[in-house]
């Protein structure tokens, strides 16, 4: 994976490198784990990514990592919520198939300039590298 990657849509930014979740000057730490799941579900661009390609990527030939994936979506929903209220939903469970990240539940905010740099198929998660800041 491409240290650097990315994620931003309206003010929303994902940072891998420092495992970060920011919107409206809020930022918020996440675990590795956590980023690990945030990251592919942005790169499947609105697509349901199944729990079996989540516990593959996340935790490779790891017995009852079930539990865990469970774990982490919770966790990944509080963070989104310190963020914005709703911004949780955004995290979408597809019962009996797995989990997508609904970009269009990430609202410009009035006072902020709207920025889309959706993913690309440039590196293995498909996120950009991160502007300068």
């Amino acid at each position: 994976m491409d240290a650097s990657a990315c994620f931003e849509l309206n003010g929303f930014k994902f940072n891998r490198t420092e495992n970060t979740v920011e919107k409206s000057g809020v930022v918020v730490k996440l675990t590795n784990k956590v980023s690990e799941v945030l990251a592919l579900l942005l790169s499947a661009n609105d697509e349901v990514v199944t729990r079996d390609i989540l516990l593959q990527e996340v935790w490779p030939n790891r017995f009852g990592a079930d539990e865990s994936l469970s774990r982490v979506i919770s966790d990944l929903r509080k963070k989104l919520e310190l963020l914005e209220p709703d911004l949780s939903s955004a995290d979408e469970t597809i019962p009996k198939r797995g989990y997508k990240f609904d970009t269009s539940i990430i609202k410009t905010n009035p006072n902020e300039t709207v920025s889309v740099k959706k993913p690309t198929l440039s590196n293995r998660l498909g996120l950009h590298p991160c502007s300068e800041k």
